[in-house]
């Protein structure tokens, strides 16, 4: 019993190319039962002419060739073939009748092929039975009719095939019905291999013939050529295995000189190699049909007979048709098969899809079972950048590793398997266990690295058992191997090892899936890995730049408010200019990075979008008036009291649009109209448009098309004239269309421009009321609001005057721990507003003693009484210690990034002890969820680092003006 895998049968490396160089397209003869003519297809001429026309027409070749058909045969032979001729250019192979002076005549086909126009004849024998007609009216042409059973037979297995469940009993029938009908002695079906040997599937055998069921073929049985031939010619027909063949006169081509191709006729001659191969197969006569599937050759229905036999056209037509009929319901079960596994893949890729998890390695070890078992694998592997995860059993990580760079490299195919790992890469045989892993189905994951997903599966032992044994048929002919036909087909024996269950077309489409599903969570990884990294490296950037600009703006400003010498008002206005220009670009940047990874965050809530307006066109007259230009807002249509969307969404865009207008704008006017439209039907406002009007310099049609690019300029030279980083209108565009809207633009070179941002309210019911918590305990009193319908406008001559400055300190920093810092009693400028924190207690909870300083020195200019903490652990005690004690504290100013304990702790820490007092939070980080988490652990507020000294007095005020004073206040010089 060999040991020989079965793809590997011990045939020596030669034999079978020896047997794919037999020209059994172009023996040079045809089969001696019949007649073959090659004319000339212009002028009707005899070119060629078979031997056996001697025999069978009573006609010497020499008194056929170079002559007219009509000449030789009559003018109605000769106009009867001419047609022929002429269909068979145009509609392919003909069958027709023809006389030819016989007296049953003859059974012909015709066909052209090479510049030849072939007429096979076969005289009607006075002893054959009437041709068979399978009743396809029209395809057989005059050729008798078939009884009612007969016809209703094939009718039967053409509804069959319709209705097709089980291949293995459909084709046990076929076999069975065929031998009845046709009358051979013994009918099967042979089915090729994905390894092109062949096995018979289902027969139907006469008694005292040898029975191959269930046995193998190797491919060199029928060679590569011959499977060619059956996807052209749908019939290979042969009377009498021992017949002598007729010589083809010439036996080349006469135009051309190559051999005579007969690949498309039924009476091509068979080789010598067949000959013997079917004699020792007790075969005398066969008729053989494929079974095309696909548009490929599954398999043949081949018919075998001991004596010779003689099949009309018609039953040879039938039986083509037989076989087609089976190609059909394969094709239609295989499309039910494929739809099943179609079904199947798209069940595991959502149920893929359903894993979600932080890393790579846990999702695969969620997944792997339910991919291993669709797969039906014994173990899986994933190897990533060099790193290599498995479930189930597999080869060694090394081995995988290994696996993983030998079938990859630049042109590797997206997929690759084996049945037979071991033997495709031999060297690694010893250390591979069959048990285990004997096959490998492995799908690249990118194309330009070695990541792969492999399956294993372990070996599956058996035996296979060959018509005969196909190594024994091997000779030597000089210095190189050939095959000679077996002399039996006596059931050989072959225990194939280190072989596994076959890969399925099923199995590869899985494959495809599992690569489309792991290559989009490894790069969705990547890229979120990416996205934190980036995240935390512009959340660091931003505490440690706003950290400095904190304290340059705010020092800055306490030093505007005292400096009377003109050069040194100057000098510090400069100061301020470039530190508001330096944290500008910074939010600009943390906007457009959070945009891009899709969070950036919004807050929609109710507001009036005159109030809105208002309240960003006011800052901006003083810059207006400065030059020269009039700033106007106008209502074109009533505007909704209420509308649910962003505000601050809202007011960053428009501080962009009016801000360019002013920018790029030195005289005439910058407008911004105000409208709405409104649903009939609900009364509710469909959109809001504020246009912002200018006549300024104007932009080309090219210009505009590059405007809304990040970091593009429409004018260059503009830059260094009016400073910009080109980032405001690519994110005030990409805002606007988070806000259901966008920005568009009209301009004309010169004349100035119109921009117009439009966003959609939100329904009312998908409003995120706020926390009560996260509110004064009594609001602010509302503004005044414009009744709907009223149009309003507000010019820079209804301005009021400027937001109040800010005052300065000066006491030196405070020493670490928490102390009490008295207030200092200064003489204000004369200018100056009235203190708004008088008789309020502050802690400052802060590690950074210059910031520490700063904001002693802005809540003492106020008359507040400041308490300092220098980390989260402090603020904790100095209220722990106050247990028992009124709290005289009436509000926190937490940082939330200290060491020690940070303020997200600290702030729970104070909430779980049942503090009340409104704590704001300090925060230099501006990335996404940063603020949320503040609200979460318990803030009221925040403030973002930098801050204008302004805006921290004015939170403070807001939360402080329901708060009664406390009856406790410390002493100057009274440290805690």
């Amino acid at each position: 019993m060999s040991q020989t895998p079965a793809n590997r049968l011990g045939v020596p490396v030669g034999a079978e190319e020896d047997c794919e160089a037999i020209p059994f397209e172009s023996p040079g003869s045809v089969q001696p039962h019949g007649v073959l003519l090659g004319l000339d297809p212009e002028t009707d001429e005899i070119l060629v002419v078979s031997e056996s026309c001697e025999l069978l027409l009573g006609r010497p070749v020499d008194a056929l060739r170079g002559r007219l058909v009509g000449e030789v045969f009559g003018d109605v032979e000769g106009e009867l073939l001419r047609r022929v001729n002429e269909e068979a250019l145009v509609q392919g192979p003909r069958f027709f009748r023809i006389g030819l002076g016989l007296e049953r005549g003859c059974e012909a086909r015709a066909h052209h092929h090479d510049g030849l126009f072939l007429v096979e004849i076969e005289p009607i024998p006075e002893s054959a039975a009437e041709p068979f007609d399978p009743a396809l009216k029209g395809l057989l042409g005059p050729f008798g009719s078939s009884s009612e059973s007969d016809t209703g037979w094939l009718i039967n297995l053409l509804d069959e095939s319709r209705r097709v469940e089980n291949s293995g009993e459909f084709l046990e029938r076929v076999t069975h019905q065929v031998k009845v009908f046709l009358g051979y002695d013994r009918v099967l079906m042979f089915k090729f291999a994905d390894d092109e040997h062949g096995e018979v599937i289902a027969e139907a055998v006469s008694q005292g013939m040898e029975p191959f069921l269930g046995l193998r073929f190797p491919s060199f049985d029928v060679p590569k050529r011959v499977r060619e031939m059956f996807l052209v010619n749908p019939v290979r027909y042969v009377m009498d295995m021992k017949a002598p063949p007729s010589p083809l006169v010439p036996d080349r081509h006469p135009r051309t000189g190559r051999p005579i191709d007969l690949s498309r006729t039924h009476l091509r001659s068979i080789s010598d190699h067949c000959r013997e191969y079917r004699n020792n197969m007790g075969t005398r006569a066969s008729l053989v049909v494929p079974v095309i599937v696909g548009g490929e050759l599954w398999g043949l229905l081949s018919c075998h007979h001991r004596t010779p036999k003689r099949a009309s056209v018609g039953l040879r037509i039938a039986a083509a048709q037989i076989g087609g009929i089976v190609g059909n319901a394969l094709q239609t079960l295989q499309t039910r098969e494929r739809l099943q596994a179609q079904n199947e893949v798209q069940e595991l890729f959502e149920s893929l899809l359903s894993v979600k998890g932080d890393s790579l390695s846990g999702e695969f070890s969620e997944s792997a079972e339910k991919v291993m078992k669709a797969m039906r694998a014994s173990g899986v592997a994933l190897v990533v950048d060099r790193s290599v995860m498995t479930v189930g059993q597999t080869p060694s990580k090394e081995q995988c590793l290994d696996l993983a760079q030998r079938v990859g490299g630049g042109e590797s195919p997206w997929l690759f398997w084996t049945q037979t790992l071991a033997q495709e890469f031999p060297d690694l045989a010893a250390t591979l266990r069959p048990e285990r892993c004997a096959g490998m189905l492995a799908t690249r994951l990118f194309h330009d690295r070695n990541d792969y997903m492999m399956w294993f599966r372990p070996e599956q032992a058996r035996e296979v058992i060959w018509a005969g044994n196909p190594t024994q048929g091997v000779r030597t002919v000089g210095n190189r191997y050939a095959l000679s036909p077996r002399e039996s087909f006596e059931q050989w024996r072959q225990a194939v090892a280190g072989t596994s269950a076959a890969w399925e077309n099923r199995d590869l489409s899985l494959a495809e899936t599992c690569r489309t599903w792991i290559s989009q969570r490894i790069a969705s990884l990547r890229a979120d890995e990416a996205n934190r990294s980036k995240s935390s490296f512009l959340a660091s950037m931003s505490h440690e730049i706003r950290t400095p600009l904190t304290l340059i703006l705010g020092y800055t400003e306490m030093l505007m408010d005292q400096e009377t010498e003109p050069w040194k008002t100057e000098a510090l206005r400069v100061v301020r200019h470039n530190g508001e220009y330096l944290l500008a670009l910074l939010n600009d940047i943390l906007d457009l990075s959070k945009i891009e990874a899709g969070k950036l965050e919004t807050r929609f809530e109710p507001v009036d979008p005159f109030d809105l307006l208002r309240d960003v066109v006011d800052p901006f007259q003083p810059r207006a008036r400065a030059k020269g230009l009039r700033l106007e807002l106008t209502c074109a249509t009533p505007l909704p009291r209420r509308v649910v969307t962003d505000p601050v969404r809202v007011r960053q865009v428009l501080v962009n649009l009016i801000g360019n207008a002013l920018k790029f704008t030195d005289q005439g006017s910058v407008r911004v109209v105000a409208s709405a439209e409104w649903e009939p039907t609900t009364g509710s406002a469909r959109w809001i448009e504020i246009a912002v009007h200018d006549t300024g310099i104007g932009m080309t049609p090219e210009q505009m098309s590059r405007l809304f690019r990040p970091f593009e300029q429409v004018d260059p030279s503009l830059t260094r004239r009016h400073e910009g980083t080109g980032l405001g209108l690519a994110i005030s565009r990409r805002l606007a269309r988070m806000l259901g809207g966008n920005i568009t633009v009209e301009s004309v070179a010169g004349q100035g421009s119109v921009f117009r941002f439009r966003f959609t309210p939100e329904p009312e019911s998908d409003l995120a009321l706020p926390n009560p918590a996260n509110q004064p305990q009594s609001g602010e009193p509302a503004a005044g609001k414009p009744t709907a319908g009223i149009s309003a406008t507000v010019s820079s001559n209804d301005v009021s005057s400027p937001p109040p400055q800010p005052m300065a300190a000066t006491d030196p920093p405070s020493s670490s721990g928490f102390q009490l810092v008295a207030r200092h009693e200064q003489t204000p400028p004369p200018n100056r507003p009235p203190a708004r924190l008088a008789s309020r207690s502050v802690l400052v909870v802060e590690d950074n003693p210059d910031n520490q300083s700063l904001l002693k020195n802005l809540l003492i200019r106020e008359g507040a009484t400041v308490f300092i903490a220098s980390n989260g652990r402090e603020a904790v005690e100095f209220f722990l210690e106050r247990a028992s004690a009124d709290h005289d504290i009436d509000l926190i100013l937490m940082d939330m990034r200290m060491p020690i304990i940070d303020g997200y702790d600290a702030t729970r820490k104070l909430r779980s002890m049942g503090l009340k007092t409104p704590i704001i939070a300090l925060t230099a980080q501006a990335m996404p969820g940063d603020l949320l988490r503040c609200l979460e652990v318990g803030c009221n507020d925040y403030i973002s680092k930098p801050f204008a000294a302004a805006s921290l007095i004015h939170t403070l005020v807001k939360w402080l003006q329901v708060q009664p004073p406390n009856p406790l206040r410390a002493m100057p010089d009274h440290h805690l």
